[in-house]
């Protein structure tokens, strides 16, 4: 597991925190470049994205297998790298990127029985969630107020 990380770094690497992150429109134009080439920037948002992926899958498998510490990890990673590359302002798909890899990470703490964390990391995801313009009567919004409700009345 720790290879895929430091495989995944490497691939990481020429994106530097400093350096402006490209959005990329869903017509795959670059919305803003910050003096980085076209071609460069797009190549750097493609990579930060399938690293992202990657890591959430080993994540998954961690969780299936009870690494729980791992899991947690693993989704934080993916976490922090689908947000640093939506810094400027994140689309509507990559907002909700961000809801689902919140939302797992509630899991993993859920199961785990980390309410306090598990509760902030359903709330983030059911802010993003309704950002994005999913309503309450959603199923998975259900899910996510029965989830922060369950949280909240837990130590009653």
């Amino acid at each position: 597991d720790s290879t895929l990380y430091t495989e995944i770094d490497k691939m990481l690497a020429p994106i530097k925190p400093t350096e402006p992150v490209a959005l990329v429109s869903s017509n795959s134009s670059v919305c803003s470049t910050g003096g980085t080439s076209k071609d460069e920037t797009s190549s750097q948002v493609s990579i930060a994205s399938s690293a992202a992926t990657q890591i959430e899958l080993n994540a998954e498998r961690m969780n299936q297998a009870g690494d729980y510490g791992g899991a947690v990890q693993g989704y934080e990673k993916a976490l922090n790298i689908r947000r640093a590359r939506t810094k400027a302002k994140p689309n509507r798909d990559q907002r909700q990127e961000i809801a689902n890899n919140l939302y797992r990470i509630a899991k993993v703490h859920e199961a785990n029985e980390n309410r306090e964390e598990a509760e902030v990391m359903f709330r983030e995801a059911l802010d993003m969630y309704e950002s994005i313009g999913m309503t309450r009567q959603d199923p998975v919004m259900q899910e996510l107020i029965k989830a922060v409700d369950s949280m909240r009345y837990a130590d009653i």
